[in-house]
Formats: C-alpha cells, structure tokens, sequence
C-alpha cells in the first residue's frame, strides 16, 4: 500500500450486499459459426437497466436480445427469433438508457441524420435528441464514450480524434454542450474513456489501472493509493488485462492476458505460433488479493514471424461484469484457433467468437 489503507467501504454506497462471489452456471448464448465481436472492453454497459436484455455485435451487426431467450434456445431458427437487428443506420455502439421507465430504450447516433436518437426496442419508436455535428467541417464518425456521473451522454464527434471535440447530450431536455478537446474536459464527471485496461467504480471514487505499474487511484486528481501486486497460483503468475468495476462494493472483476503467453513473456521468450491459451476470470478486491472464478480454453496471442504481434483480440476473453454484480459475459473460442490463425496459419480445428453468460452467486458463509 501506498500511504492509504484499503478503504472498508465505499462512500456514497450502500453497504456490501454481493461480497464474495462464485459461478453457479455457464450459458453458450450464440451458436457456433456465428462470430461475435468483443465491443464492451470490460467497461461500457451491454445490460439494459433492469438486467434483462442484452445488446452485442453478431454476424457483422448489432442485435439485442432478452437473456431468457438467449439462454433457452436449442436451434439456430430458435436462437434467430431470439435476437432482435438495430436499424442498419445506427452505429454499433449504443447506450441503453441509465433512467428507470427507459428500460426498453437506447440512446444511438443515427448516422445519415448525423444525430443522436432515442430508440425504443419493443415498439420501435425512434426519437430525436440532438445533432452530434458540430457544422465546422469535422470528419463525423461518431463514438458514444457512455453516461457522466449525471447522466448525460457522451458522444465524440470523430472516433477518437480527441482534438475534434465531443458533445455532452442531456437527452431529456435534448440540450447540448460541445468541449473543444473530447478527452475528460471534466474528469470528475466523465466516463471512463480508455479500452479497458482501467475502470472506475459506480461512484467514481477510483480507479484501478492496469498495464505495469497496476494501481488503484483517487478520482479525478488520480494519487496512487493502492499498489495492486500480480497474483499468483502455484507454479504459475497471472498478468491482469481489463478490470470490470460495475457494482458499489470493494470488489472488481479481471480478467489476465493468458497463461502460456504470459509466462513466455517472463521467461523472455514469447510464443511464435497459433496455440490455445488458458484465461482466467477473477475476483479481485482493493487489498491487491484475487480468485480464480472461471478458467476458459480460448485462441491466445502470440509473436509472428514477421515481429508483429497476432493478439486474437476477440477471442481473449475480456470479461465484463454486469451492473448488478451477478452475471458476467465474454467471447471466445471454446477450446479452438481462432479464424484469424486458420486464415493466416492453415491450423484446426478452429471456430468463430461465441457469446457466453457466467452467472454468479454471493459465497454462502
């Protein structure tokens, strides 16, 4: 630790209700031969607010589905009936609303319109909020980065050209407000804006980073509290990836960069060909302690011979935790190469991305 002691609670939050959690069941949520994109980075929110319907990117588009169905299907005509298309024009990363009687609408950017909607899944309905264009000649490739702290949304006018500004959209009152510079012009209120490899607690108090010198930091000034080392199991280290900090308590989900690749990067000698890698997804908590909850077999990174680096992206399993603290969900290829390596490298057996739902429960004490 850093000068800090590990914080017993979290202000502003109610007292710990989940603690300890274990995985009481898997679901393989789409079929095989369908290739599901990671889009979440273990940050943004695939769940509508009560938890019941989740939205992905699938065969080259973006669907929403209750999670009843997607857990019940057998068939592919049953899983097809299951999800539910966006309209083709809107960009593929959308928020679901953060209001309570909302929990059927998203907030997207309707491209051609170069505007910000609000759309209702069950009925279809589609409203307009604001224009994302700021009429200065910008390239428009809009990014919805996420909600502040109240509740406004977050939208990039240019992907991730930060110096092209950003619009924060109250949607209610359909008012807008541009920042020059899109990245955190108010850190104490913005969503986090990186690829995963740091999240914020639902109070935005901290902010545990990974990526080196893993920490936990203070929001918005970001002092270093906590030093987070690198967690161990016998014979073996794992290097922590993404952080999943969705519920108000003393705890995260991580998920690690893969077994073999890691522990060949120790020895200085990184993996030169397609292989299958064991992740793990843990429970981690701000003392720097960890659990194993979940191993999945998946399509791990290695070094071509060319020196680039083959990082099977979708397939390594970056595990985002769900706003309630119970479910978890994350690509890969169960067991497999990746289409990438069967591509590139002519090996089998290989498969598509699939979708999976971890659900969890609180450790009975």
């Amino acid at each position: 630790m850093r000068g800090h002691d590990a914080p017993t609670h979290l202000a502003d939050a109610p007292t710990a209700a989940i603690g300890e959690v274990e995985v009481v069941s898997v679901h393989q949520l789409t079929p095989d031969g369908r290739s599901t994109s990671e889009i979440d980075y273990a940050i943004r929110e695939p769940w509508n607010l009560t938890v019941d319907r989740i939205k992905f990117y699938e065969a080259g588009r973006l669907v929403w589905a209750r999670i009843d169905e997607l857990k019940g299907w057998t068939t592919d005509s049953q899983y097809l009936a299951a999800i539910h298309p966006f309209p083709k024009e809107f960009h593929f990363l959308a928020e679901w609303s953060p209001f309570p009687g909302e929990e059927s609408v998203v907030y997207a950017a309707h491209q051609p319109s170069a505007t910000i909607v609000s759309y209702d899944v069950d009925s279809g309905d589609t409203k307009t909020v604001a224009s994302y264009d700021p009429g200065n000649g910008a390239t428009l490739s809009p990014y919805i980065k996420g909600w502040t702290t109240d509740r406004k949304l977050v939208v990039n006018v240019n992907g991730e050209t930060w110096k092209d500004g950003c619009y924060e959209i109250d949607v209610h009152a359909k008012v807008r407000a541009f920042h020059a510079n899109a990245s955190y012009p108010d850190p104490a209120r913005w969503p986090n804006l990186s690829h995963g490899h740091s999240g914020d607690d639902p109070t935005h108090q901290y902010r545990v980073v990974y990526g080196g010198d893993d920490v936990v930091v203070s929001l918005p000034g970001k002092e270093v509290l906590w030093d987070l080392p690198e967690f161990h199991y016998p014979g073996a280290e794992r290097q922590s990836s993404h952080p999943s900090w969705k519920v108000p308590e003393l705890w995260w989900i991580s998920d690690d960069v893969g077994l073999d690749y890691y522990g060949s990067q120790l020895k200085g000698n990184l993996l030169d060909k397609p292989h299958v890698d064991s992740f793990g997804i843990h429970q981690c908590w701000t003392d720097g302690s960890c659990k194993v909850l979940h191993e999945v077999s998946s399509a791990g990174a290695f070094k071509e011979p060319s020196g680039a680096m083959m990082w099977n992206y979708q397939s390594s399993v970056i595990a985002t935790l769900s706003r309630d603290g119970l479910k978890i969900t994350y690509t890969a290829t169960d067991g497999k190469f990746s289409k990438l390596d069967h591509d590139k490298y002519n090996v089998s057996p290989w498969a598509h991305e699939k979708l999976f739902l971890l659900e969890l429960a609180p450790v009975k004490k």
